[in-house]
């Protein structure tokens, strides 16, 4: 009965509904740890769960678990994935049931302190045995927080939002903040790189807004970024660039005095350079160009646990230097054609990084049926702890602009 309310507990409005029942006694050993990750989840996200969410989110809860524990949950999300789908009617009959064994295990716990002569435990035993023939009683809290929209709105208002220029994105999620972290991933050759250039440094982008932007890359050249940044913000291709420098440089603005990119080819990319980088020229925006291979000292018995140092350490980057951090990534193989490219396709997506991330979004592309090359792009909006938002939205990418069009 427990791994069936553990299924049940994934839909957020039965969490919500009877989460003043439940509590981590009712589940036996491992799946009381799958009910903590999944509370976890539903106060923190307040949406519905899948099965891989969950199994991500456990992992990242659960940094020092061995293998053999690991694998226990795995084998444990499994079994419940293959039981049968309850109604609702039949789903509180499963809670009415394990809460009265859980009931009747307290009262039996509390008549043994009696026989041996106990007894404080009688008023326990007699208060259990009301609760039993009462049913669930919900728990109130005090000192309930009133939601005052003065309040709110002053709240929302000091959210250092720095829009998102892409339009169809930008109608579903307003941007990224302070303190925050993206992660976005692709494919090789679909546009990661494309894509955050495009939201730095084009048309309406992060310094067009004024942010003050740093850019640190493992991935390609930095002159071939930074050129890439150079024509979305002055709308030119290359060769156009080359031909008209005077013309380039009327239409850079101030792209000069709020860009600073950084590549690997004269200093060692690790996080304690990019921290330190951020407390000396303070930005708004950072971006890492793949966080995945920023060179990290010290052993890790397993690759997962380095990423999950990783990422951990990149969001306490941006809380500590108060900057949005957007750290491209690369989706594993099963993404490869795919139009929705979900976070469970995440390269290593069980080692912590869907837990760090504010925002995590996907970058699809239609299946090339062997004509000219579609280049509209399908952004995909797994995570989303900004206003909820999930799915896809489609743009277009100019690659020889590195822009996201509509």
């Amino acid at each position: 009965m427990e791994k069936q309310l553990i299924r049940l507990l994934l839909d957020y409005e039965f969490y919500s509904n009877n989460k003043h029942k439940l509590t981590k006694e009712l589940f036996p050993a491992p799946i009381d740890g799958l009910f903590r990750t999944i509370t976890h989840a539903h106060d923190k996200y307040s949406r519905s769960l899948t099965f891989d969410e969950v199994e991500e989110l456990h992992r990242a809860l659960n940094p020092t678990a061995t293998t053999a524990a690991m694998t226990a949950i795995y084998d444990l999300l499994d079994e419940i994935k293959k039981l049968d789908p309850i109604g609702p009617d039949v789903a509180s009959d499963v809670l009415d049931s394990i809460w009265r064994k859980e009931i009747g295990r307290q009262i039996a716990s509390a008549a043994l302190d009696l026989s041996d002569g106990t007894v404080e435990g009688l008023g326990r035993v007699k208060e259990l045995i009301e609760k039993a023939e009462g049913g669930f009683v919900p728990n109130t809290q005090d000192g309930a927080i009133e939601a005052d929209l003065d309040e709110l709105e002053a709240f929302f208002a000091q959210r250092d939002c720095w829009a998102f220029n892409i339009p169809t994105l930008a109608e579903k999620l307003p941007g990224g903040a302070s303190g925050e972290l993206m992660i976005l991933f692709a494919r090789p050759e679909v546009g990661k790189t494309a894509g955050h250039v495009s939201l730095v440094a084009g048309p309406g982008g992060f310094c067009d807004q004024g942010a003050r932007v740093l850019v640190f890359t493992n991935e390609e050249p930095g002159e071939r970024t930074m050129m890439r940044a150079v024509s979305a913000r002055t709308g030119m291709t290359r060769a156009q660039i080359m031909a008209n420098k005077p013309l380039a440089k009327q239409r850079m603005g101030n792209l000069r005095e709020k860009l600073t990119l950084y590549d690997d080819k004269n200093v060692e990319l690790t996080l304690d350079y990019i921290d330190a980088e951020c407390k000396k020229h303070k930005p708004d925006v950072i971006v890492i160009d793949q966080l995945d291979k920023v060179t990290t000292h010290g052993s890790f018995d397993r690759p997962d646990l380095r990423l999950a140092h990783i990422y951990r350490s990149a969001r306490e980057i941006a809380k500590r230097n108060n900057c949005f951090v957007i750290a491209i990534s690369q989706a594993g193989a099963e993404a490869d054609g795919k139009t929705h490219v979900t976070p469970v396709m995440l390269d290593g997506s069980r080692t912590g990084k869907f837990a760090e991330a504010d925002i995590i979004i996907g970058i699809g592309t239609y299946p090339n049926t062997g004509g000219e090359e579609d280049m509209t792009r399908i952004l995909y909006v797994g995570k989303n702890k900004i206003n909820g938002f999930h799915g896809a939205v489609a743009c277009i990418l100019n690659q020889e602009l590195s822009r996201y069009e509509a």
